[in-house]
């Protein structure tokens, strides 16, 4: 009989893992930048090119802003969101998002993926990946990684290292780290990486309730390393999710975004910890 409870309860528990590990996140906005012709857009097609939660319906599109236009602009091509200076490289694109992945969106963290590469030669360009911003104005302003109140942006750049910069008090100052990050040996080699950034609270499991710092982790490449372990100095109450090229890139592009929350603890995985206890506790009578 105990032999039959054992093997029964061993079944029970190895479903709630395997439930418990595909339940572990839940995709919010998905975008293939996939369109049937290159546009000047960058919301063309956003229905058919977007999933998760928010996509596919138009609740979540992108607010776009070049400096000095029409010198410069955002394109989205047949395949990847591609920021490209047509008669100048002394201009910069930015592109956000018109939500606010805050509250119960960022509840138990972010996981946020692309991939991008730069073609520029000049190995000191780059293109940051940025989270933050006051709110949707303020993150849409002329210049909205600079000017956004707690804004947090990674400039990976071409000579393999990572600038991160923490903007707390708006109007372009920041406190600004460049620590000893790297994520590939230095040299501009024109190829697409795969970006993956953890965001998550610390002290508490949401990293934009405004209560408390949080901590950014980059991968690289599928690296079991993280290029960036970044813990901010501010505290953040929203979160605005962009992209931005520096002033003399030639060029840079991005492909499948990935916005991905991270859920709380649940009573499946308590449930799926006090079944492991037993078993433990069961094997043990056994001998």
């Amino acid at each position: 009989m105990s032999k039959i409870f054992f093997s029964l309860l061993t079944i029970v528990a190895a479903l709630l893992i395997g439930f418990s590990a595909g339940a572990q996140a839940e995709t919010l906005f998905y975008d293939s930048y996939d369109t049937s012709e290159a546009n000047s857009n960058i919301n063309f097609e956003i229905d058919d090119r977007t999933s998760g939660a928010y996509g596919g319906t138009g609740s979540i599109t992108y607010k776009s802003h070049v400096q000095d236009p029409p010198t410069a602009s955002l394109t989205v091509g047949t395949e990847v969101l591609a920021f490209e200076c047509q008669s100048t490289k002394s201009k910069r694109v930015f592109a956000w998002l018109n939500h606010d992945f805050s509250g119960t969106d960022s509840a138990g963290g972010l996981d946020v993926s692309f991939s991008g590469k730069l073609v520029d030669p000049d190995s000191a360009q780059w293109y940051a990946f940025a989270i933050g911003g006051k709110d949707a104005d303020n993150a849409f302003a002329d210049n909205p990684i600079a000017t956004a109140p707690s804004a947090l942006a990674f400039l990976i750049k071409n000579d393999g290292s990572v600038t991160v910069s923490e903007y707390t008090t708006g109007n372009g100052t920041g406190i600004v780290y460049t620590g000893g990050y790297t994520w590939r040996a230095a040299g501009n080699d024109g190829q697409y990486h795969d970006f993956l950034f953890e965001v998550r609270g610390v002290g508490d499991n949401n990293p934009f309730d405004g209560t408390g710092t949080l901590n950014v982790k980059m991968y690289v490449d599928g690296s079991a390393t993280a290029s960036v372990d970044y813990t901010s100095t501010w505290q953040f109450a929203s979160n605005y999710i962009g992209f931005e090229k520096s002033m003399a890139v030639d060029g840079c592009y991005f492909d499948d975004l990935t916005i991905t929350k991270v859920p709380e603890p649940s009573t499946l995985v308590l449930l799926t910890s006090g079944l492991i206890g037993l078993l433990a506790y069961a094997w043990r009578k056994r001998k």
